[in-house]
């Protein structure tokens, strides 16, 4: 094995450029002399110095001889691959300079741009805590506003409004607590998710119009099927929530006047009684939120499995219009890219 008498090199040299080229030929070179070489040649000048040189053309040899016989052939075969083959070095070797410095190019835009792209990731963080913290700011102090006014509102009202038994001093605290969380919750920082996403919702899409109408399309679609889903389950909450406030401000009333009769309800023994009043009010917001229960799961689960379906649907009309030259690879990534921008939007709305 160390010392072979018989040697085949099937295209030793192929794979190297002309520089590694040369260093890998010197060591063959070496290697082949006292024994028996077989060269399968890629680039004919691995085989210059070869004792016999055969020319197969379709399974027949069409030329033999050493390497200055076949050139003194005019217009033989090796002698014309011989000759292309010294044009396209000249090409290369006048092309490689070019090629490293277009890739020494390409490469410190690559780097400049990764580092613009993380100093906009970095800023972006900053910008974010700030937009945040600033619609949080606002969101307290419009609570605090609201519930300082509602109270002094109360306090105006006359005797006969709190006789009525919606006025009461548990309803008006339930009223004064969760109606001004819910404007919070609205004007805070939901307020400026909304915005957001129906900023990137319109981009998307108007910028997709402009790529490809076609699969903006088709992603349009299931934006509109959201938006009716994101209705119908928001109709129904507002429904659920007009039927079940009263039911739980009169539950909420019924517990304050426990609290503050606790005494005469104990001398009356009537805590049975009391305690069915009071579960008869919960079983009866339960009994609604059953009412709303399956239609909401049901929009609910086809909500967070459309975008899937559409995603899939979008790639297969895509690859149907780049089979039809109506589209390239690259507008399929910019379509779909800035359509999709939409769905997560649409869907982070329906989420709040």
């Amino acid at each position: 094995v160390k010392k072979p008498t018989f040697l085949l090199l099937d295209e030793a040299t192929s794979a190297l450029d002309n520089n590694n080229e040369k260093i890998v030929q010197e060591a063959l070179d070496r290697a082949c002399k006292g024994r028996t070489t077989i060269v399968i040649a890629h680039r004919l000048t691995t085989i210059r110095n070869a004792d016999q040189i055969y020319v197969f053309d379709k399974g027949n040899v069409i030329e033999q001889g050493t390497h200055d016989t076949l050139m003194g052939n005019e217009g033989g075969k090796y002698q014309e691959l011989v000759k292309r083959q010294q044009m396209e070095k000249i090409d290369d070797d006048q092309d490689d300079p070019i090629k490293m410095q277009k890739a020494k190019e390409e490469e410190e835009e690559a780097i400049g741009m990764s580092e613009r792209s993380r100093l906009i990731s970095d800023s972006q963080v900053i910008v974010d805590v700030q937009k945040h913290t600033a619609f949080a700011i606002a969101g307290s102090q419009l609570t605090q506003r609201i519930r300082s006014k509602a109270f002094g509102c109360f306090l105006r009202q006359e005797v006969a409004y709190f006789d009525r038994s919606e006025n009461t001093s548990g309803a008006i605290s339930v009223r004064l607590s969760f109606d001004a969380v819910a404007v919070q919750e609205m004007a805070g920082t939901r307020l400026g998710v909304i915005f957001e996403s129906l900023a990137l919702t319109f981009f998307g899409i108007a910028f997709g119009c402009f790529m490809n109408w076609q699969l903006t399309f088709i992603v349009l679609i299931p934006i509109i099927a959201m938006v009716l889903l994101t209705f119908g389950e928001v109709s129904l909450r507002v429904w659920q929530g007009k039927q079940n406030d009263p039911i739980m401000g009169q539950a909420s009333t019924l517990a304050v006047k426990v609290i503050h009769n606790m005494r005469t309800i104990k001398q009356l023994s009537v805590e049975k009684e009391i305690l069915r009043q009071y579960s008869d009010l919960i079983y009866e917001a339960v009994r609604l939120y059953r009412m709303t229960a399956i239609p909401v799961s049901i929009a609910g689960g086809l909500y967070w499995t459309i975008d899937v379906y559409t995603v899939a649907f979008v790639y297969w009309r895509a690859l149907i219009l780049v089979e039809e030259k109506q589209l390239t690879s690259h507008h399929i990534i910019m379509v779909v890219a800035y359509s999709m921008f939409a769905l997560p939007a649409v869907k982070l709305i329906g989420m709040l």
